[in-house]
Parts: C-alpha cells; structure tokens; sequence
C-alpha cells in the first residue's frame, strides 16, 4: 500500500512586534528594524492602535546565501608564441 502523502508542514516566519510607537516615531523604529535584521526583512507592517500610537510589526525569512565563490587561475585565452 502506498504511503498516504501529506501536505507540508508550512514553518511560521518569525516575527518581531513593537507596540505604542507614536505617529513621529515610526521612521525611526522601521529604521532600527531594517538596521539590526538586514536582509531577512520580509515584510513591515505599521497599524494604528489608539489615538495618535501605533504598532510596527516587522517579519523575517530565511536569507539566502550566494554559493560559495570557487578560486582558480585564470588561463590565457589566446597562447601567445615567443619565438618562430
């Protein structure tokens, strides 16, 4: 009988969370955020909380690397001859 297949498990990306920022502030706040957390910024979303506050969510994925570089001598595309 054949192995029942069954969907993958979908990981949750982390998220960080910063509360009762007020309105002059979330440049600042985004600002900090994308500083400490690079290029795993996914997504930054600002939401309205009370009054003139507001919460800055921001959520991250996995970053991914180039591969590794390969280090080799380059060769001469055209030989040239010294002597006839």
């Amino acid at each position: 009988m054949p192995d029942k297949k069954t969907a993958p498990i979908a990981s949750i990306p982390p998220v960080s969370t910063v509360r009762e920022i007020p309105l002059y502030l979330i440049p600042r706040v985004v600002a900090d955020q994308i500083n400490e957390k690079r290029e795993s910024v996914f997504q930054i979303t600002v939401t309205r909380s009370n009054w003139h506050y507001y919460t800055v969510v921001v959520t991250t994925s996995d970053v991914r690397q180039a591969p590794p570089l390969v280090s080799c001598s380059p060769e001469p595309a055209v030989q040239e001859r010294w002597g006839k």
